[in-house]
């Protein structure tokens, strides 16, 4: 009860007051049934070969999804692990007050703040045997520089792990998946993260119905306004095909590539040479 009270205020005083038949929906009827969708990988084998006992990054964590009641358990198999945010206050974690890395009881590494678009520049300990993100590329202007920078620290055989939403589960399924070709002008152009390209196209198509955060509309359009802070706009929608084609532009070979509940997870790996 303690800690039902202690999220609830959390909540409160982080996004405001929901109007309740919108939170109900999402708490009592979503969320519900997310949780009957996100159970563990089945035959997770590979992943836990390329995690088990190793060193590892996280772009965006700590998640949900790599707990050891998540779909992928990461943080207690991991050997050591860094951890990387945008930020030292996001909007997903609040105030990040340590620079130590700690999970589910477990001192794993070193947290530090950087773009995920040069965390190749600011990681503290490459190379990696292992980087894992979930739910953070879509919020990335330019997709592809950060496979890259990310690909640029694993060490040769080392495996990337992804994890993007499927947007038919969540508050951009009334939108098109990007077009790779269009990460590679985004690429080209070397956009940045004040870029606001698809901040008129997110706001007509997004549901709010499906997004507990925001009082009103007013609220979330600010929000996304001052995107540069508040890092809450997906600025592409993607689905097997585009992640397969980001991790190969990145100079990874895919080694799985499935659909798991409200996401899609990519395994892919660094050749052992070059």
């Amino acid at each position: 009860m303690r800690q039902k009270i202690e999220n609830a205020h959390k909540h409160l005083s982080r996004f405001g007051v929901v109007p309740f038949v919108r939170y109900a929906k999402i708490r009592y009827v979503v969320r519900p049934y997310h949780r009957k969708l996100n159970t563990p990988l089945p035959d997770m084998t590979p992943y836990d070969t390329a995690i088990r006992g190793k060193h590892g990054l996280e772009i965006g964590g700590p998640s949900y999804f790599f707990r050891v009641d998540g779909q992928l358990p990461v943080y207690g198999r991991a050997g050591t692990m860094d951890n990387c945010n945008y930020a030292s206050t996001t909007f997903w974690e609040g105030e990040i007050t340590t620079s130590e890395f700690e999970v589910e009881g477990r001192m794993l590494g070193r947290q530090f703040a950087a773009e995920a678009t040069i965390v190749d520049q600011a990681a503290p300990n490459p190379p990696y045997d292992f980087i894992v993100s979930s739910n953070c590329i879509e919020h990335i202007t330019n997709p592809l520089k950060a496979f890259r920078a990310m690909a640029a620290i694993l060490a040769p055989g080392g495996a990337l792990i992804a994890v993007l939403p499927r947007k038919e589960t969540n508050f951009d399924h009334r939108r098109m998946v990007t077009e790779f070709g269009h990460l590679l002008e985004d690429f080209a152009k070397d956009v940045g993260e004040d870029d606001l390209t698809h901040k008129d196209e997110f706001a007509k198509n997004f549901d709010i119905s499906l997004a507990h955060f925001f009082p009103s509309r007013d609220a979330f359009l600010e929000t996304i306004q001052n995107n540069i802070a508040h890092r809450y706009m997906h600025h592409h929608v993607f689905d097997l095909s585009l992640l397969r084609q980001c991790v190969a532009y990145a100079g990874l070979e895919t080694v799985d590539a499935r659909s798991a509940g409200t996401d899609y997870v990519i395994l892919a790996r660094k050749p052992k040479t070059s």
